[in-house]
């Protein structure tokens, strides 16, 4: 079989598509004929199918829109030639899918249209790190491309492309000043960040074909360290009384938060190691926007692995404020504290220091916090433990020993031991005249008097520690006290604005799980408190407190004898209750002749 086409006389023409026009204007179209013919030029009746295919076409990105391929009705084929970028001539090619070297040709002159817009396209990353403070997920560098169309939207090759800074501050520069398009339109340059935390853009322009310079400029571009610094580093929880010490699965929320020295966002993909001492916590978050998040669970472990007998109740401590025992307790009952599990959040970050000349980097003298390695602080006491040396027992000093024996720490040096700070500042701020790392000096050789002029460039593990309150839904206490802390058990005198206060707990002195309803009912005595509560979301040492006013009826003459019930429904349907006795208007002044 033949490829060809059909002249005005329908004279079969061998190796030519016959096209409308062969002359375009830019996003102009045309449609094509190939008529497939016998060895005696006369049109084939079975159905064939004929590939088409152009310079244009094949490019990565193409540059027309061609039909790839037509069946032939009687013989003959038809496709559409839409321009879409392409320039000069294009030889558009016709073959038959079944295979032969038979091929047929047209070539189809673009008119080139005229260059008339600049836009920005993309920079990649937006954070460059400072000079000099590159690693692992922190690029120096960021590679920023702008694109050059045509009147019709197309992108055009071979403009030439002019960039410059918006700011030069701290050596920030380009690897370019110019650029020529590509045949995709896109020119680009790359800029290097310098050693000052800055914003910055990039400029470009270039000349359109009516002689006129047309300018754009990039998105903000920001130099920074990209590593969080302990005083931006933020972890929230959604509950923090989550309850669970009766079921599995009850859940709460961590987010954490990082920004940089400058207060920047760190880069996406800044990884969270998390670690809870009781319950399950997923492992890690990446961070998006500056920040992630990971849900802890409810389930065993509970309880400390070891010295559980010496666990803290208010049935086996003294109540600090009253004296008493056997009821909810204002005050934390102290060590061991028992259904609250610490969590901690770390990440590879700096320390925080004071910039007093606000030069962006860190400066002799200027003042740091010093940071030991994280640890887990099983008895929240800001001190880790773990490493004492120390013998568990029932008296208070015992006790304050066993609490934080289970503690763990982050070994970020990994020398197996845990370290106290440096009493220099630790972070990629160091300048190299003041590095101890680079000038081979040992911070513990340094005395008091030096350490204020050293720093190093290594860095620390940032961290955020957590407490949730894991109590029981079910073994709840509830008590009545007068506002000087006095257990209330009735009331045997209601006056006007007499206030108490209603406290709850578990067992463990701890606040009632965040999905808790308190309700107050009374009989004869006037509750002018609000009657319903519902317990906020708290990790507060101590039971949970909320007052109670009463009024007298001043137009009742005779006592009367009522009932204030109080009852406490939580989260998984537990329900307590108790009841207080209350006389109304027993003191109460007669009325008014």
């Amino acid at each position: 079989m033949i490829l060809g086409s059909l002249d005005e006389d329908d004279v079969f023409v061998p190796g030519v598509i016959a096209a409308t026009s062969t002359n375009l204007m830019p996003a102009g179209s045309v449609e094509l004929t190939v008529a497939v013919a016998d060895e005696s030029g006369n049109l084939v009746l079975s159905s064939e199918t004929v590939n088409f295919t152009s310079r244009c076409s094949r490019l990565e990105e193409p540059q027309v829109e061609l039909t790839a391929m037509s069946d032939t009705d009687n013989g003959i084929a038809r496709a559409t030639y839409t321009v879409a970028g392409c320039t000069g001539n294009d030889t558009v090619t016709a073959s038959l899918a079944a295979g032969g070297t038979q091929t047929a040709e047209v070539v189809i002159n673009i008119a080139a249209a005229d260059s008339n817009s600049l836009e920005f396209t993309s920079a990649e990353p937006l954070t460059l790190a400072l000079k000099g403070t590159g690693g692992e997920g922190r690029s120096e560098t960021s590679i920023v491309q702008f694109t050059v169309r045509d009147t019709t939207g197309a992108p055009v090759q071979g403009e030439q492309v002019s960039f410059s800074l918006s700011t030069t501050v701290g050596g920030l520069s380009l690897t370019v000043d110019e650029a020529i398009t590509n045949e995709s339109g896109v020119a680009r340059t790359i800029v290097q960040a310098g050693d000052v935390a800055t914003s910055v853009r990039v400029n470009a322009s270039f000349i359109g074909v009516d002689g006129i310079e047309r300018t754009t400029v990039s998105d903000r571009l920001v130099v920074s360290t990209g590593l969080p610094d302990e005083n931006s580093y933020s972890l929230s929880v959604d509950i923090l009384n989550p309850g669970g010490a009766d079921f599995d699965g009850e859940e709460s929320r961590l987010t954490i938060r990082m920004a940089d020295k400058f207060n920047n966002p760190v880069p996406d993909g800044t990884t969270a190691v998390f670690t809870t001492e009781f319950g399950a916590v997923q492992a890690s978050c990446e961070t998006m926007a500056g920040q992630c998040g990971v849900t802890w669970n409810s389930q065993d472990p509970r309880f400390p692995l070891f010295n559980t007998d010496l666990l803290a109740t208010i049935d086996n401590t003294t109540c600090p404020t009253n004296g008493g025992r056997g009821n909810p307790c204002p005050d934390a009952l102290g060590e061991v504290h028992g259904l609250r599990s610490n969590i901690v959040v770390t990440t590879i970050g700096e320390e925080s220091f004071d910039d007093d000349n606000a030069n962006g980097l860190w400066d002799p003298g200027e003042p740091h916090r010093d940071l030991p390695e994280a640890f887990r602080d099983d008895n929240e006491n800001g001190v880790y433990d773990g490493n004492s040396d120390c013998t568990p027992s029932s008296t208070t000093s015992g006790r304050i020993c066993a609490s934080g024996l289970e503690e763990i720490f982050i070994d970020f040096n990994e020398n197996g031991l845990y370290d106290e700070g440096n009493r220099i500042y630790n972070g990629t701020l160091c300048p190299e005249e003041f590095d101890v790392t680079k000038l081979g000096i040992d911070p513990g050789d340094l005395t008091d008097a030096e350490v204020d002029q050293y720093c190093t460039s290594e860095l620390v593990s940032v961290r955020e520690n957590v407490d949730l309150v894991v109590s029981s839904f079910f073994d709840q206490r509830i008590v009545l006290t007068d506002p000087d802390g006095k257990l209330v058990t009735s009331i045997p005198d209601v006056v006007t604005n007499q206030s108490y206060i209603l406290w709850f707990s578990d067992i463990y002195n701890n606040v009632p799980d965040a999905a808790s309803e308190i309700s107050i009912e009374s009989s004869s005595c006037m509750v002018a408190s609000e009657t319903s509560h519902n317990v906020l979301s708290t990790n507060r040492k101590g039971a949970y407190g909320i007052s109670l006013f009463l009024e007298a009826d001043l137009e009742n003459e005779d006592p009367s004898v009522g009932l204030i019930t109080v009852t406490i429904n939580t989260g998984r349907g537990g329900i307590t209750q108790a009841i207080y006795s209350c006389t109304d208007a027993a003191n109460a002044p007669p009325p008014a002749p």
